[in-house]
Parts: C-alpha cells; structure tokens; sequence
C-alpha cells in the first residue's frame, strides 16, 4: 500500500496524509485498528443483542411457571 493509495482512497492530498499521520506505517496501523474495532463493537453489540432474547426466554418461561393454572 502506498502513501498515494490512502489519500486517493481518503480522498485528500498526500500531504494531508502527513499532516495526520507521522508515516505510511502508522497510517495503515491506525486503520488496522480502527477495523478492528470496529469489528469487535460490532460482534459485541450482536452478542447483547442475543443474551439479551435470553434473558427475555428464560424470565417469560419464569413467570410463566408461577402462574396459576387457567381454570376452564
């Protein structure tokens, strides 16, 4: 990956470049970095998301239990 491929794929100057990052390489690892973590909210957010139906199907059968049974 070169300097040139990260501003035009940023779209700004080569020197912008610089202006953020002190070189190539730290440039590519802050990228790496962000996409993973990026990545990890993600799988983060889909994991509560999960626990969290659960929780919902475990407390529902609860206090479905302590119901009364329905007379007909």
């Amino acid at each position: 990956v070169s300097t040139d491929h990260i501003a035009a794929r940023a779209g700004v100057s080569v020197g912008s470049v610089y202006q953020y990052f002190a070189s190539k390489d730290v440039a590519v690892r802050e990228a790496i970095e962000r996409r993973a973590r990026a990545g990890h909210d993600a799988m983060v957010a889909q994991l509560a998301t999960m626990a969290n139906g659960v929780i919902d199907t475990v407390m529902a059968g609860h206090y479905s239990a302590q119901q009364p049974p329905r007379s007909a």
